[in-house]
């Protein structure tokens, strides 16, 4: 299997693994996984800078018959405190905003799922959240056969317990 379906079965896989009660999905756009993974937790919620993102998202929820997810105008950094068994970062090539890497250190996240399409800002992000994370796991997907370009979908997991 290649492209997205290879790239949804790898998410899948992770997902299933962790078996999370609720998920958000950072950059989620028109929920490519957020939908998918919805079927795996008893909520999910999935966060867009760009409105019209969300209103695909929603109405692609719809069409789906999608209950248990909501999706949100947002990103981490405006949701609060909150918590969560998995965070999901599929952030543009840019990589993650500084206030949401800073955002994610204070969510009570056990497990976040990074998607990457540039290993120059994957690297540069994992190393911020390296203080309460570790990485466990990293798949590649070539979406793009003949380029450099590739999908990288890291697992991390938290390495801080406080009790």
């Amino acid at each position: 299997m290649a492209g997205l379906g290879q790239l949804l079965e790898i998410v899948e896989r992770h997902v299933a693994s962790i078996a999370p009660l609720s998920c958000v999905d950072a950059h989620c756009g028109v929920g490519t996984f957020t939908l998918p993974i919805s079927r795996f937790v008893q909520s999910a919620i999935g966060l867009d800078l760009h409105s019209d993102s969300v209103l695909l998202a929603r109405k692609n929820m719809r069409c789906n018959r999608m209950r248990n997810v909501k999706f949100l105008v947002g990103n981490l950094a405006k949701l609060g405190r909150f918590e969560a068994d998995l965070i999901v970062l599929n952030p543009p090539r840019g990589g993650c905003w500084p206030e949401d890497i800073e955002a994610l250190k204070s969510i009570d996240s056990p497990h976040v799922l990074y998607i990457s399409c540039n290993p120059t800002t994957l690297a540069r992000d994992l190393l911020r959240l390296n203080e309460n994370y570790e990485v466990c796991s990293l798949d590649l997907v070539d979406l793009f056969p003949m380029t450099y370009h590739f999908e990288t979908v890291v697992s991390v997991h938290c390495q801080i317990f406080l009790f």
